[in-house]
């Protein structure tokens, strides 16, 4: 079977290839799921905790036919002639593949072979998102010689996969976003990388927008609006309440605040400058709570201000003639 794929015993004895990695071959013989999901085959689905279902697919009869490399030599069917630095040919587990300068590597078909990382990147961007086409990882070309089903499969563990994140920039399905965020649709394959550091991806993996942004179900991002709070100027903003620090760090739970070049320390009750050795106590905000009569009542126990509206799902509220949204309130007086 070709790489990328699997190999499944069949009904009939035989094998057949499933075209998942590391697949999940079914007990009868006929289909199988992708890997980390469980064959329910009478539902005719997969089916994964938290990811839902999706449909179990047909397993294909394995393929025999040669491809000739025109030097006397040739590779299994699906995968492509490429030469190597000896000047002979060997075989990329990829079919229509793109053979990488160094004769030793090469990348899918519609791919550039980035040779400083060690992957194979499509440079190509939606217009209508922020979302990156996802990279693939960089096979070994094999020797024509080693062309047998346990040896055409990726080996390239000479790349260099010392990416910042601890899987190596690559997806869950095995595509490579590197640094950037792997986004997934509901059945857990990729459909981009969001191009914004520590973005959000959108539901369904529409879209991605960035940490100060919230998508909308239909993939839309809107941008962040300050609270209906109004400080002091030497205070700081948090939420809605007041610091009264100048740049002030405000803490995870909403209520406290740590002077500038401080942390919190939220189980001590401290902030804490480490440079300096210095503690000092947490400073408590005084929560502001708006007045019941300026606000709208939402859908869900929340309120909004009048002149915006309730987007219940987030829990936000959001205007139509500016741009922005602000938290939904949980109290007024």
């Amino acid at each position: 079977c070709p790489s990328g794929t699997t190999c499944c015993k069949l009904a009939s004895g035989g094998y057949g290839c499933c075209p998942f990695p590391e697949a999940v071959c079914c007990n009868d013989g006929q289909h199988c799921c992708p890997n980390g999901y469980t064959c329910d085959v009478s539902a005719g689905t997969c089916i994964r905790g938290g990811l839902g279902e999706v449909s179990v697919v047909q397993i294909s009869p394995a393929s025999v036919g040669d491809v000739d490399c025109g030097d006397g030599t040739s590779c299994p069917g699906d995968t492509t002639c490429c030469e190597m630095s000896s000047g002979v040919f060997g075989c990329c587990p990829y079919q229509d593949a793109v053979c990488c300068d160094d004769k030793k590597h090469c990348c899918p078909n519609g791919f550039a072979c980035d040779m400083g990382s060690g992957k194979c990147i499509h440079h190509h961007t939606d217009e209508q998102t922020n979302l990156h086409t996802p990279g693939e990882k960089m096979l070994r070309i094999v020797p024509d010689s080693e062309t047998s089903s346990e040896t055409l499969v990726d080996d390239s563990d000479d790349s260099d996969d010392s990416d910042d994140s601890d899987d190596g920039g690559f997806c869950k399905d095995g595509k490579w976003c590197g640094a950037e965020k792997c986004c997934y649709n509901s059945t857990g394959h990729t459909t981009g990388c969001c191009k914004f550091h520590k973005g959000v991806c959108c539901v369904d993996g529409k879209n991605c927008c960035r940490s100060t942004e919230i998508c909308t179900v239909e993939g839309d991002c809107i941008p962040s609006n300050s609270s209906q709070v109004t400080c002091n100027e030497e205070d700081t903003k948090c939420n809605n309440s007041c610091c009264p620090h100048p740049n002030a760090v405000c803490c995870g739970d909403n209520k406290s605040c740590c002077p500038e070049n401080f942390t919190c320390d939220l189980a001590n009750q401290r902030c804490i400058q480490e440079s300096a050795g210095k503690f000092e106590k947490l400073t408590v905000m005084q929560h502001h709570v708006p007045k019941c009569a300026d606000l709208k009542k939402c859908g869900n126990d929340g309120y909004c201000p009048n002149h915006m509206e309730c987007l219940n799902m987030f829990r936000i509220c959001y205007s139509t003639t500016e741009q922005g949204h602000q938290k939904m309130i949980d109290d007024c007086h």
